[in-house]
């Protein structure tokens, strides 16, 4: 099997999916803690999430929320439907 290097000095099959650092940059630039849970499934079966983000240095909230929303909604317990 061959690795493809992408001139970035890692092979393709190590780095992250080009959508990732968009949606993260602004909030790793300013500070801000964030976080991203799962929130359910679409329709299709794709999982569906949502960010957290907090005001600089208040990661405690950003947690707090992410642990109520798990206990009140019980969704990261649930697994999507597997095709067969």
């Amino acid at each position: 099997m061959s690795v493809q290097s992408t001139g970035s000095g890692l092979p393709r099959s190590k780095q992250t999916p080009s959508a990732a650092p968009i949606q993260s940059m602004p909030w790793n630039v300013t500070g801000n803690p964030a976080m991203s849970i799962p929130t359910g499934f679409s329709k299709d079966g794709l999982p569906l999430s949502m960010q957290i983000v907090g005001k600089y240095f208040d990661e405690p909230m950003v947690l707090r929320i992410g642990a109520a929303f798990e206990a009140a909604t019980g969704l990261s317990a649930r697994r999507p439907k597997m095709a067969m």
